[in-house]
């Protein structure tokens, strides 16, 4: 081979290899130490943060399980909610309402249990029960660079962004991916901004404990040995509507 083409090949194979592969984003695992920031101004308190000592889902079994170890809103922890989408109960929205069939989440915490459903606008002429969402990469996501000075990132990372318009001249929701790059598919965070006119919710998703990816086993998300006939009372419900689990976005 010319010196000409060597060169050229050379610069081809960078080229080629400049972008990175797009990740495939786990769809059942564990993982530990996440920390979820929720900044907005749509009603909630504009600052909240929970802590998480664990993560599990697992698609297969249609469930996933968050171990809280500390909240600034909603009930305070440490507590145990496990969701479960592999059966569904008949879940009344009021008087003028047809009741619908929707899954149950249990809330854990002292060895007391209770349940809510999980609708979205239980009540309102919206209400929809919430479906199991499995983990995946937005169809449309453009690799933006390395970044080796996030905040929140300690290593280098992969950085993916996904932007959807909606007719728009800024985009209403805003999705960006940091992937460690020494392996290329671990979700290091994920950064989720949503903006409708002048509300906003921004939330940041950081994973600080490892990744252990695989089925996860049957007894982490058994809630059989507590009594769990009751509703939840009180300000039990997801403080993060945009959350770690919120992965999809197949845009």
């Amino acid at each position: 081979m010319s010196l000409c083409l060597f060169l050229i090949a050379a610069i081809l194979a960078v080229i080629v290899s400049a972008d990175p592969a797009k990740p495939v984003l786990a769809t059942n695992y564990q993982v530990s130490d996440i920390t979820e920031y929720l900044v907005t101004n749509t009603g909630y308190p504009p600052h909240v943060t929970m802590t998480y000592s664990n993560m599990y889902k697992d698609s297969d079994k249609k469930m996933y399980r968050d171990d809280i170890e500390t909240t600034t809103y909603g009930t305070p922890g440490p507590y145990t909610t496990i969701y479960d989408y592999s059966e569904t109960f008949p879940t009344e929205c009021g008087p003028y309402k047809t009741p619908m069939d929707a899954a149950r989440a249990y809330m854990i915490q002292k060895n007391q249990c209770c349940y809510f459903s999980l609708v979205s606008d239980c009540g309102q002429s919206t209400a929809t029960a919430d479906t199991f969402e499995t983990p995946t990469f937005p169809k449309k996501v453009e690799y933006m660079g390395s970044s080796s000075s996030y905040p929140n990132v300690p290593t280098e990372a992969d950085f993916w962004q996904n932007t959807l318009y909606l007719k728009q001249e800024v985009p209403m929701i805003t999705n960006n991916y940091y992937i460690d790059s020494t392996d290329g598919e671990t979700l290091l965070e994920m950064d989720t901004f949503v903006l409708i006119q002048t509300q906003f919710i921004n939330v940041t998703t950081t994973y600080s404990g490892k990744w252990n990816v695989g089925s996860q086993d049957a007894s982490i998300f058994d809630h059989s040995q507590y009594d769990c006939s009751k509703v939840c009372q009180g300000a039990v419900g997801r403080a993060m509507q945009v959350s770690g689990h919120q992965l999809s976005s197949k845009k």
